[in-house]
């Protein structure tokens, strides 16, 4: 009887070990590259910038951007204006002082206007999954 009580508590410790593992997904899975980046990560490089629009090409869908603040990808651009590429997937928001967001489109956006954008960096371009318009631009480290 020892014995298996034994073999109980033993499994039940490997399986309370072994489950948040499992549970946190592929990211655990994630290789590096050899140089101290991850380059293993599906999808490219994640940006987050926030800043003020200067120009919008509704042909290309571009958005350049006067970078006030980012994520360590975006940080050497602090200062300096981005061009931020749309697609069709990208979702755009204004962002209230209630805390609340509604759904606008690419048409609603306007030189001057403070907005935060995230998305993903691939072959050199920055293409934003979200827009967010009304965005504060003080950023915290």
């Amino acid at each position: 009887m020892k014995k298996f009580l034994v073999l109980i508590v033993v499994l039940t410790m490997l399986t309370v070990a072994i489950v948040p593992a499992f549970a946190a997904g592929d990211s655990v899975l994630v290789a590096g590259n050899g140089n101290g980046s991850s380059g293993g990560r599906r999808g490219g490089s994640v940006f987050t910038l926030a800043g003020t629009i200067t120009a919008i090409n509704s042909v290309t869908g571009a958005v350049d951007v006067a970078v006030t603040c980012g994520n360590t990808l975006i940080t050497p651009y602090i200062g300096q204006t981005v061009s931020v590429q749309t697609a069709t997937a990208t979702r755009f928001l204004q962002y209230n002082p209630d805390g609340t967001a509604v759904i606008i489109s690419f048409a609603d956006l306007e030189v001057g206007q403070t907005v935060s954008a995230n998305g993903q960096l691939a072959n050199g371009v920055l293409t934003a999954s979200r827009i967010t318009v009304g965005a504060s631009l003080s950023c915290t480290p």
